[in-house]
């Protein structure tokens, strides 16, 4: 198994596309792909240890105007990975009904909590040292918003409650092998750094598929594609 680290590799600050696009590229987390067949891939790699943590736990920030915004994505930290792929490109297909939590909040007590899952892998066909990166694409499920301070921005950009859809892609590149910069997928199982985490309302992601069994580490995470069905609770904080 191979860890990456996020890393900021993008401008300072976040890029803000057409269709209110919101781009992540901070994280100090990892995500790893394991050379079984069918390959299985895990989200916060680093944050649980097997046969120990109940969950693994993927999370990153970004400074938007003057404001923290922090994303997480949680996952059941089982002896095998519910999601699994079949080279590439490739649908991601989740095994049993684990319980996979995602979360965005704000430095001023606004948050918005649901589900997520992963749809499909793909080359990014954006050469690093050489080599593509690899996108991951998945949806996005909000069941609960609780009012902050500033919760109408919060919602402005995500396009809550209204939009009754979002979308995401997780963007790894750089991937190394060892120690040298290898293809992100191949058998040999390279690490993979983070490069960016695209939010889109209303938009469906697009296509990706997955790398052949390795284990990846992410320094980034990309933009891509989730439907939302939105159901709106929210608690006033006073």
């Amino acid at each position: 198994m191979r860890f990456f680290q996020l890393a900021l590799l993008a401008a300072t600050a976040p890029l803000i596309l057409s269709a209110s696009s919101v781009d992540f590229t901070s994280s100090n987390d990892t995500v790893s792909f394991n050379g079984n067949y069918p390959g299985t891939l895990t989200l916060g790699s680093n944050n649980c240890t097997k046969g120990k943590d109940p969950t693994c736990t993927l999370t990153g920030s970004q400074d938007i105007s003057g404001t923290n915004y922090t994303f997480t994505f949680s996952m059941p930290n089982d002896s095998k990975s519910p999601f699994s792929y079949d080279g590439e490109p490739s649908t991601i297909t989740t095994s049993g009904s684990p319980i996979l939590d995602f979360s965005i909040s704000d430095s001023h007590g606004d948050s918005a909590t649901g589900t997520f899952a992963l749809t499909s892998l793909a080359s990014d066909s954006t050469p690093r040292i050489g080599f593509d990166g690899v996108d991951i694409d998945g949806t996005l499920k909000i069941s609960s918003i609780t009012s902050g301070a500033n919760i109408s921005t919060f919602d402005s950009l995500f396009g809550l409650p209204s939009s009754s859809s979002l979308s995401f892609v997780l963007d790894v590149g750089y991937c190394t092998a060892g120690e040298r910069y290898a293809s992100c997928i191949e058998q040999i199982d390279p690490t993979a750094q983070f490069l960016s985490l695209d939010i889109t309302p209303g938009t469906p992601g697009k296509s990706s598929a997955a790398p052949e069994p390795g284990t990846f580490g992410l320094l980034g995470v990309a933009s891509g594609a989730m439907f939302i069905g939105v159901r709106r609770r929210r608690s006033q904080k006073s």
